[in-house]
């Protein structure tokens, strides 16, 4: 059955999934949510922050922004409440690998250029460019038009884009860690956690625009919510980067 309208769109993304599987992971993704934002004001909150942390802060904000949104969108509050919010998530997904590439060049001592961030974040802005016609029209046609807008072609080229930087910034981040300290491995091990991440969201894409009779939401979102726990784990047990220590260069 192929989801060609609003009644088989719903089913064919509910269908591997029973009720009460669904509920608990849209509790999972929930809760990665709110652990993304926890650690977040965890930066937020430290006395100083290096350069680093900023990043890695910017990266945690995305990350959890995107799965909130997400959450709202498929539990139908968005609809309700927030209307011109929706697609607001599309332009997340393409923050992230710039995001964590910045984060791992500071956190190796390399000072960023304002070209190298406004080279770095060229596939969020054409994915800004491609999802703003509809973000700026009002909140009843954007309800009127959510199950057929960016369908098919703009919204896997959308999240085409927003994969395909993840993995390469994924790719540069641990090409040069490779070559850099020891005491870096932890992040090295986060970088190529970060390549599997982005091929597997790659293939489940490629699968649903073939197929398109799969829950990529779930498996995606699933995805980012382990993507959040993983950074948090590496980066307090071994960056540390949430603690304030005393005598910092």
């Amino acid at each position: 059955m192929k989801c060609t309208s609003a009644l088989t769109f719903g089913a064919c993304w509910v269908r591997p999934f029973n009720w009460g599987m669904k509920a608990i992971i849209h509790v999972l993704i929930f809760f990665g949510a709110l652990q993304a934002y926890f650690f977040g004001l965890l930066l937020l909150f430290k006395r100083s922050r290096k350069s680093y942390e900023w990043w890695l802060l910017i990266l945690m904000l995305c990350l959890g922004t995107m799965q909130l949104l997400h959450f709202s969108r498929w539990e139908g509050y968005l609809e309700l409440y927030s209307p011109h919010l929706l697609r607001v998530r599309f332009l997340f997904p393409a923050l992230i690998g710039p995001s964590f590439y910045l984060f791992s060049k500071a956190i190796n001592g390399y000072k960023q250029s304002r070209a190298l961030i406004w080279i770095c974040f060229i596939p969020a802005f054409i994915n800004l460019a491609l999802i703003l016609p509809y973000l700026l029209q009002p909140s009843e046609i954007k309800l009127a038009k959510q199950l057929k807008e960016l369908y098919p072609i703009n919204y896997y080229l959308i999240y085409t884009i927003a994969r395909a930087s993840v993995l390469i910034f994924a790719f540069l981040s641990w090409k040069s860690i490779l070559i850099e300290s020891k005491s870096l491995r932890w992040l090295k091990k986060i970088s190529f956690i970060l390549i599997i991440h982005s091929v597997i969201l790659i293939l489940i894409n490629v699968i649903d625009f073939l197929i398109y009779e799969i829950v990529s939401y779930y498996y995606i979102n699933l995805a980012n919510t382990v993507l959040i726990f993983v950074l948090g784990f590496f980066t307090i047990r071994y960056g540390k980067v949430y603690y304030d220590v005393e005598n910092e260069d």
